[in-house]
């Protein structure tokens, strides 16, 4: 802990890119918390509401102007958008338009704004897809190597590479491991970032 406990038991974190203020969804109360970074206490923003539509978000992104904050709710495979001043989750599409898959953490692309998921599928080997804001459905890249992704974000600067990678979070053992023991790098596909 930076400097004390949560106090809420947080599933997905964001930071807004432009403000740098965090912002995390605790999915056993369901509702939105901000994180203060130099204490590491979390307050609590609101409720997500929508019951058990929304009882489960795992993953938040925002969008590169920080004016839309994403999340997904792994149960009913729901992609919300969340209201940062008041906490009100409001559904993308209807539930399971991600595909049908479970997906446990988005990213949004700071460059151009596409958002992309980690589908943690069990025991099968985990792949990461796209997701379309407007309509919440996603659709598989392809598989990253890995079971139970849990973790997703951008970097703009890889010291030792050009361009933009994306890194991802496991929890179970990778299949290979990567320099870091817990963080892997892959290069986003052709013609997309």
């Amino acid at each position: 802990p930076i400097g004390g406990p949560l106090g809420f038991s947080v599933a997905g974190v964001a930071a807004h890119p432009i403000t740098g203020e965090l912002f995390g969804v605790d999915s056993i109360a369901d509702v939105l918390v901000t994180i203060n970074p130099t204490t590491g206490i979390a307050t609590e923003v609101g409720p997500l509401g929508g019951g058990a539509a929304f009882a489960n978000v795992t993953g938040l992104a925002f969008d590169p102007s920080g004016q839309t904050l994403y999340g997904v709710e792994n149960g009913n495979d729901q992609f919300v958008t969340i209201d940062t001043t008041t906490g009100a989750a409001t559904g993308v599409g209807s539930p399971f338009t991600v595909g049908g898959l479970v997906v446990t953490a988005i990213c949004c692309d700071p460059a151009t704004g596409d958002l992309f998921g980690g589908d943690a599928a069990g025991v099968n080997v985990s792949q990461l897809v796209s997701i379309d804001p407007a309509t919440g459905v996603g659709s598989a890249i392809g598989p990253v190597g890995f079971i139970l992704l849990e973790g997703l974000a951008f970097a703009t600067q890889v010291p030792e590479h050009s361009g933009l990678f994306l890194f991802l979070i496991a929890t179970v053992a990778p299949l290979a491991r990567l320099r870091d023991e817990s963080f892997v790098k892959l290069r986003c596909p052709e013609g997309q970032s």
